[in-house]
């Protein structure tokens, strides 16, 4: 008796996170589809924001020829330029 109510919960089990993997795949699949326009990125750069796009479309000309950008320190690329 006990082994048989433990099949039905690896069942339930197996059912539940199945479920909430397919939940999981449709609201990241929303996002693919979401757009940003060019000028926020700009705007963006121009402040020193960081941008983080991923599974975004952009919408317009995004020209970053005339960006600055500042200087990002790498403490492990400095590690490895010192020890020459």
């Amino acid at each position: 008796m006990k082994a048989r109510a433990l099949v039905y919960c690896i069942l339930l089990l197996t059912l539940v996170l199945s479920l909430l993997s397919t939940v999981i795949l449709s609201s990241e699949s929303i996002k693919v589809n979401s757009e940003v326009n060019a000028s926020d990125i700009s705007k963006h750069i121009e402040d020193g924001d960081d941008v983080n796009l991923v599974s975004y479309s952009i919408v317009g000309d995004l020209n970053v020829n005339k960006s600055t950008f500042a200087p990002i320190s790498n403490p492990d690329f400095n590690i490895l330029l010192n020890k020459h």
